[in-house]
């Protein structure tokens, strides 16, 4: 049937949350009806619906999908147009002539439905005559409502109507017969939130469905691992549990969180960025070459002695030799570094998203912050270095799936001849002047040294199980670090080797219009698919959120232990 599969998946997805709440509030409906009667509690809720909760389900009632489709049909038709569009001013005066004169009559007698003043009034066989018209209109509304999705479904999903039609009643009866008015009100607030975001602000929502699933994965692993770290806090010291994982982490985890921590949002999208620029290339890309020096040189002479002395951090050598006193000044610049790194790996996922999911960089920003800070404070390393597992793990596979579709789009022109030859722009290799060689030394000695008086480093090295191991998994997480360069350093070949004027992006380029900061989304969203844009975003997500966690867990171990616990908190 051609089906648009992430549209499926992301329906899949939203049916099975609506569903979700709807069982839990009738979960909850079943423990208030101990309380109170329970056709009351079924019926209006036990007239003890908050404000907010009656707001959201009384407008997302009425906001059904006959009015947003009947609408927009009517401001498009020829005989019709916006002054046709009478259907909100209708509603509002309705919802104000009823608070206006119906509410307090009918709210002060307690009434259940409707037909109680009316039944009252003219008896009940009188009343059971006049709720059939309400009853077929019911029935017309639902039949509406639902003929609406179908058709929408039919046109966005390329699937038969009455499947989306039977599947969404058969959810809606389910829910509703489970839990009344609450399953009906709490799924309400979550359709009406979906509405609004969907509807204006023109979101890529399978993108967004996926990105949502990754971060509720990784939320479920940190806190895994946090019950993990619990159990062994019980047989180790809790604060040595929390920094260093009780020192007994195994080299597979050891060397995926190391990679992962240093593989970050920045790592990715610089690479690409430099790779794309005219006036850098490839031959300045000097992080991959600075990290695999630095895990060589920080295994070779400081890894042995740091992890035989068994130090929580790498502040206690310094406290150790210079007293406390020294020791909380030199950690105001690794706090720095820690804050500003923490910075620029958020920027690089709030470009991102803002570029495939068509939202605020901002709000990204928020989410993924407050994601990470609750499972670190939670499991402390052992949740940053299970999650890191995860987390290097798909960036590994969403990467490598983009590649290939970047690579063979039609407006790209091969990346071997472009390499050397000047095509859309100078050879995206790049080339090193005589007169730059010496500020290209100074910046690769800069990161290559510049990489190794880090927390997050350290923090890995003592959480080893030996200073063999230790030295192991720094010798490999370098070259791990190359490996996952790689599909940047294509996607930024790519980008130099792409006619943007037969993209949708079109002219100028992306350097012409100063994006270049963001050319690996650009990609992602111009050049692939749209199920394969939304895996290259969950790569950057999961890169960003690999090495803010390790940031947060950097600054706050150095914090706890060397400074409030030796200075602050003398015994």
């Amino acid at each position: 049937m051609a089906l648009n599969i992430p549209g499926l998946v992301a329906l899949i997805v939203f049916y099975a949350i609506t569903f979700a709440i709807g069982i839990w509030a009738s979960w909850k409906s079943k423990k208030d009806q101990k309380k109170g009667k329970p056709s009351e509690m079924i019926i209006v809720g036990g007239r003890n619906m908050n404000f907010f909760i009656g707001l959201f389900t009384a407008t997302a009632t009425w906001v059904g999908g006959a009015y947003i489709n009947g609408t927009a049909e009517t401001v498009y038709l020829p005989t019709r147009g916006l002054v046709w569009v009478q259907a909100p001013i209708g509603f509002a005066l309705s919802l104000v002539i009823g608070g206006l004169f119906f509410v307090n009559p009918m709210r002060s007698k307690n009434y259940v439905t409707m037909m109680d003043p009316l039944q009252e009034t003219y008896g009940n066989m009188i009343g059971s005559l006049l709720f059939i018209p309400p009853l077929i209109g019911e029935i017309f509304w639902f039949a509406a409502i639902l003929a609406s999705l179908g058709a929408t479904m039919r046109v966005i999903l390329d699937i038969e109507g009455y499947l989306a039609i039977i599947i969404s009643a058969c959810t809606v009866i389910l829910y509703t017969l489970l839990g009344g008015l609450y399953s009906v009100a709490y799924t309400d607030v979550i359709q009406l939130i979906f509405i609004m975001l969907s509807l204006k602000m023109a979101l890529n929502i399978p993108g967004l469905v996926a990105t949502i699933v990754f971060y509720a994965i990784t939320l479920a692993t940190g806190i895994w691992a946090a019950w993990k770290t619990k159990k062994e806090e019980k047989n180790a010291n809790r604060s040595e549990v929390a920094m260093v994982g009780g020192r007994n982490m195994n080299i597979f985890v050891g060397l995926f969180t190391t990679t992962a921590t240093w593989v970050g949002g920045g790592y990715i999208n610089g690479t690409a960025e430099i790779v794309y620029l005219p006036t850098r290339g490839l031959a300045w890309v000097l992080a991959p070459v600075g990290y695999v020096l630095a895990f060589i040189i920080g295994g070779l002479f400081f890894v042995k002695p740091m992890r035989s002395k068994s130090y929580v951090t790498m502040m206690d050598p310094l406290q150790e030799t210079y007293g406390n006193t020294m020791g909380t000044l030199l950690f105001l610049p690794t706090l720095i570094g820690d804050v500003f790194w923490f910075a620029a790996i958020l920027s690089a996922l709030g470009a991102t998203m803002s570029v495939i999911l068509d939202i605020r960089g901002y709000l990204a920003i928020i989410i993924s912050a407050c994601t990470v800070i609750l499972y670190t404070l939670l499991g402390g390393l052992y949740s940053v270095a299970y999650t890191d597992v995860i987390q290097l793990v798909f960036m590994m596979v969403s990467l490598w799936t983009c590649v290939p579709f970047a690579l063979l789009n039609s407006a790209t022109e091969n990346i071997y001849y472009t390499a050397v030859n000047e095509f859309y722009q100078v050879p995206w290799i790049g080339k090193l002047e005589t007169e730059y060689l010496g500020r290209w030394l100074d910046e690769l000695l800069y990161v290559a040294l510049g990489s190794i008086p880090w927390q997050i480093y350290f923090q890995r090295v003592l959480a080893a199980s030996s200073s063999r191991q230790a030295r192991l998994t720094s010798y490999f997480a370098g070259f791990g670090c190359v490996f996952m360069v790689i599909p940047s350093v294509l996607i930024g070949a790519v980008a130099a080797s792409t006619d943007w004027n037969q993209t949708s992006y079109g002219l100028p380029t992306p350097n012409e219009r100063g994006e270049s900061s963001m050319i690996l989304p650009i990609v992602l969203q111009y050049l692939c698919p749209a199920y394969v844009s939304v895996a290259g975003l969950g790569a950057i997500a999961a890169a960003v959120m690999s090495s803010a966690d390790s940031a947060l867990l950097s600054a706050s171990s150095m914090l706890a232990h060397n400074i409030y616990r030796k200075i602050l908190r003398k015994k």
